[in-house]
């Protein structure tokens, strides 16, 4: 039997990896008792684990938000009881906080509307949480963001640069602020042409301010 270390973040999960290979002379590997149990360190769960009939021992790893590295002991008896043990050590890495960006921004008119997308999406090495709007600067129109991260504007207001600011906190607290750069740009000015009087039975005027 030959151990496979793993590396996994805090908060985060990885399902069916394979964490040894096991080879039998006298009977197939699936039909080999194979066990897991820990030996030291904390915060990481090692469930669900199999072996197919290549010999490959898979299970899933789960780590806490205060998990720490551990090894776990592999056990795997044939069907005379004998028995061999090797050692699994799982390293775990720090949280990071989640990936948000928002490149370089968007305009609308004023009192328009627009969906912003992220760069790259929203994306976490465990799971996102909550996605909100901290901080909406100087902007008084509506903003609203979802679970991907998109924002929503509408009745954009008033004229100039805004910097919007959304926070993505993950399930272990970890947080990242990204700004999104928003110019809301005014309306084009409307010019009225000027009146045009003319006498009844004169020719059709061809001026901007009629209509035939």
């Amino acid at each position: 039997i030959s151990p496979i270390a793993q590396v996994l973040r805090q908060g985060s999960t990885l399902a069916s990896v394979p964490i040894a290979t096991v080879s039998d002379e006298d009977q197939p590997a699936d039909t080999l008792i194979v066990a897991a149990k820990i030996e030291s360190g904390s915060g990481v769960a090692l469930t669900n684990v199999r072996m197919n009939s290549q010999g490959v021992v898979t299970a899933s790893l789960d780590a806490s938000c205060s998990a720490v590295s551990s090894s776990f002991e592999i056990t795997v008896t044939d069907a005379f009881r004998a028995t061999t043990r090797v050692v699994l050590n799982v390293n775990v890495a720090s949280n990071a906080p989640p990936t948000l960006a928002y490149g370089a921004g968007a305009s609308v008119v004023t009192g328009g509307s627009l969906v912003i997308r992220p760069t790259g999406g929203l994306s976490d090495n465990g799971a996102i949480s909550s996605v909100l709007v901290q901080n909406r600067g100087s902007f008084t129109g509506t903003v609203a963001v979802n679970s991907a991260g998109e924002v929503t504007i509408a009745n954009a207001a008033p004229s100039g640069i805004h910097n919007l600011t959304i926070r993505a906190t993950d399930n272990c607290g970890a947080s990242t602020d990204a700004t999104v750069r928003l110019v809301v740009n005014p309306l084009p000015p409307i010019t009225q042409a000027a009146t045009v009087a003319r006498q009844a039975g004169s020719p059709a005027c061809r001026t901007p301010a009629c209509s035939v």
